[in-house]
């Protein structure tokens, strides 16, 4: 066959460590990798005793799904310096995640004191605002990510989110509200999250699931830590002081991972060498990404997950206490998501380096589906059936969070992850603009059956998602691990 006579006349000899050579340098055209792949499946060499072996090609394919655009490239993929990286943006998230995994607990707690008297859909705009500047923003903060490297980001993101967070200790009024929680600690968040996450794929390639999987499980120990911390200091010290506190413990978190990470932009990104500071910004900045299917399919999961978990993590204290409940026991229910946040975080991420990412964030994405259909709806007046869905949904909620990096990262070469990870988000960030209002305005007067809207508008978003991951799976890739 053709593919064949090509080989004989390149490598006469059509030796084994040739063809792997070729292979290599086959897989560096992105646009053509399902053809490559294809056509390194259907290779016929002529002598049997010099053909490549079948399980090595198979190993070989399996690298190359698993592995995608940065195979080849060098990561320490362990050490000291590696793991201290991890380290450091485990404390990172946990400041960085805890802001938005305590949503829950502050829009229960102002909707019932200082914003009692307006609507449920004018107050899910303060957390709209802060979801959308965090993920818009990414637009920005990946690529100054990618450009500068991972200190100036930092420091940055530190001062803005904590600013916001001290601003809306003081916040007494919708707009105040607004501008200290969404708009100043959402910036915040918009130049810490891809930062912190991005500098561990700078470290890790074949234990990236892993490694993230451990860096963002900071976050779901911030969102079990703060709202337990809210709990107690609400009654005892009020609101004020409560979330001066948060702010105080979030400079010192975000400090210790400012002195701990490391990124390796100068061996990997050194096509910005000799650019000025706004041109590396700009080159970073790229839709052309949008002509690849599978990043398009990705995009869109990306967007019905955050529209379908934004829901649920930020109106399920207050759905508690419609059901009869204390505000204590809404509280508990954030605890239990990000308790069990933390299993999804780290074991489905580990497991995902052999199984494959696409795989495990797609049947997390099918778990979402089942426990909002069979538990939240039809049983979440009982205590017992609210926390056993705040288990499973927990957990399979912080496995897509966890996975979305890894698998953005698949498809993508490691000096552009952060510009396709900030522009992914940049579209998610219009739908969490509008998903909180428009669950506060199905809530509308917060009745139960107002509620119970609202749970099954949740329901058919998270279906809705496990069907775009089933298709962003088949587009990567058909074969077995994915």
């Amino acid at each position: 066959m053709l593919e064949s006579s090509l080989l004989k006349q390149v490598f006469p000899k059509n030796t084994k460590e040739e063809y792997l050579i070729r292979s290599a340098a086959m897989t560096l055209d992105i646009s053509q990798e399902p053809q490559i792949l294809e056509s390194c499946k259907t290779v016929e060499l002529d002598s049997p005793a010099t053909a490549l072996d079948t399980t090595e090609e198979s190993n070989l394919l399996q690298e190359n799904e698993l592995f995608g655009m940065d195979k080849g490239q060098k990561f320490p993929d362990g050490g000291r310096k590696a793991y201290t990286v991890v380290l450091g943006a485990n404390l990172g998230l946990m400041a960085t995640f805890a802001i938005m995994n305590s949503m829950g607990v502050v829009e229960s707690y102002i909707m019932s004191h200082q914003l009692a008297e307006l609507p449920t859909s004018t107050v899910g705009w303060v957390f709209g605002v802060y979801t959308f500047m965090t993920y818009a923003g990414g637009i920005v903060g990946g690529p100054i990510f990618d450009a500068l490297g991972v200190k100036y980001p930092l420091v940055a993101g530190a001062i803005l989110q904590c600013g916001g967070i001290f601003a809306t200790a003081n916040a007494k009024t919708v707009w105040q509200f607004v501008l200290g929680y969404g708009v100043m600690a959402g910036l915040g968040t918009a130049l810490l999250m891809p930062s912190v996450i991005g500098v561990v794929s700078h470290w890790f390639l074949k234990r990236r699931g892993l490694a993230l999987g451990m860096a963002q499980m900071g976050g779901s120990a911030g969102g079990i830590v703060f709202p337990l911390m809210f709990r107690s200091l609400f009654p005892k010290i009020g609101y004020a002081w409560s979330m001066r506190v948060f702010a105080f413990i979030s400079v010192v978190l975000l400090l210790c991972c400012f002195l701990l990470v490391r990124d390796r932009n100068d061996e990997i990104n050194e096509k910005f060498s000799g650019k000025s500071v706004w041109e590396r910004v700009k080159a970073s900045i790229d839709f052309s990404g949008f002509k690849d299917p599978r990043y398009r399919w990705l995009t869109c999961s990306l967007f019905f997950n955050e529209f379908s978990l934004m829901i649920n993590y930020t109106y399920l204290p207050s759905y508690a206490t419609s059901r009869g409940f204390s505000d204590s026991t809404g509280y508990l229910t954030l605890v239990a998501l990000n308790a069990a946040g933390m299993i999804g975080r780290s074991i489905p991420a580990h497991f995902s380096d052999r199984i494959g990412r696409f795989n495990t964030i797609t049947v997390a994405a099918l778990m979402i589906a089942i426990s909002n259909w069979a538990i939240w709806l039809p049983f979440g007046s009982n205590i017992y059936g609210l926390y056993v869905f705040c288990g499973i949904f927990g957990a399979s909620a912080a496995t897509t969070l966890s996975l979305t990096a890894i698998c953005t990262g698949q498809i993508s070469r490691v000096e552009d992850f952060g510009k396709r990870f900030g522009t992914a988000y940049f579209f998610v960030a219009f739908g969490n603009l509008i998903v909180l209002p428009i669950g506060g305005a199905i809530i509308g007067n917060g009745s139960r059956n107002g509620y119970n809207h609202m749970v099954l508008f949740a329901c058919c978003m998270s279906t809705l998602t496990f069907v775009c991951f089933l298709a962003t799976r088949f587009t990567v890739s058909r074969g077995l691990i994915v």
